[in-house]
């Protein structure tokens, strides 16, 4: 294996344990990376301004150097805190999409920050949210739209459809956009161009960071673009299906079992 000199990794599933948290031994493993020189940065579908005021309750906001977030399509360099969007969804796409799902048993959502607007909300879908430390509020989503820049827009369903829900999105047969499930009870759509590894090589490019030497960490069906642009990409063993089949290493810990201090004590 080459000399590491960045790692990057996925928040929920991931980096974080199941009670959203940042365990103390990868807290110390973290700090360990920024003392060593070598480069740590988030990727997530989170919005990029929350993860940022949320790193000084993980307790590594000194040690990390950059944020992608929504899915790729919102970067911050954490040196001046400056972020950059990619273009958002058009009114005509969130309205086809809306509109291919009329009569579905499911809640659509767009997250702005802290705040899910969604068209309903469900006992289910409220603690869900409630678990991601943010709130819900119901609204037209059209109307909201007009006058807010809608990145992604998301779908909750019960993980029971969840099958169903992904097969009738693929329905839509559309090269401008595509459906990616990030959860087991979140669907969320975006332009096709605009993910994860997009997100990787606008930071890479950013920063002058080369790719070869990137190690990239990973749970879902939306890490398989970082995995495919970084030379060393591994999938926890919480991990999905897709996530495993793409990512070089299946690592033989989940996320509740310190995922960055086993990284830097066996790799790096």
């Amino acid at each position: 294996m080459k000399k590491i000199e960045w790692i990057v990794s996925d928040l929920d599933g991931t980096l974080l344990n199941d009670q959203k948290q940042v365990s103390k031994k990868n807290q110390k493993a973290i700090q360990w990376l920024f003392e060593h020189d070598i480069d740590f940065g988030i990727v997530s579908g989170r919005p990029t301004k929350t993860i940022y005021e949320t790193l000084d309750s993980w307790h590594i906001k000194p040690y990390v150097r950059f944020i992608v977030g929504m899915n790729g399509a919102a970067f911050m360099d954490i040196s001046t805190q400056e972020i950059t969007y990619a273009s958002p969804l058009s009114l005509d796409v969130i309205q086809k999409i809306l509109n291919h799902f009329k009569g579905w048993d499911v809640c659509f959502q767009i997250l702005d920050e802290k705040i899910r607007y969604t068209d309903r909300s469900t006992a289910s879908s409220i603690r869900y949210t409630t678990k991601c430390h943010e709130r819900e509020v119901v609204t037209d989503l059209i109307e909201y739209s007009k006058n807010h820049r809608v990145l992604k827009l998301m779908i909750y369903c019960d993980p029971e459809i969840m099958e169903q829900v992904r097969k009738h999105a693929n329905t839509l047969k559309e090269d401008q956009f595509s459906a990616i499930q990030t959860d087991d009870c979140m669907l969320e759509f975006m332009y096709s161009d605009i993910h994860k590894g997009s997100g990787l090589l606008k930071a890479g490019k950013q920063l002058h960071l080369d790719l070869n030497t990137c190690l990239s960490l990973g749970d879902a069906d939306n890490d398989v673009s970082m995995f495919d642009v970084t030379d060393y990409s591994f999938c926890v063993l919480n991990g999905t299906k897709l996530a495993k089949e793409k990512a070089k290493y299946i690592l033989p810990y989940t996320n509740e079992e310190d995922i960055i201090d086993k990284i830097v004590r066996k790799y790096i």
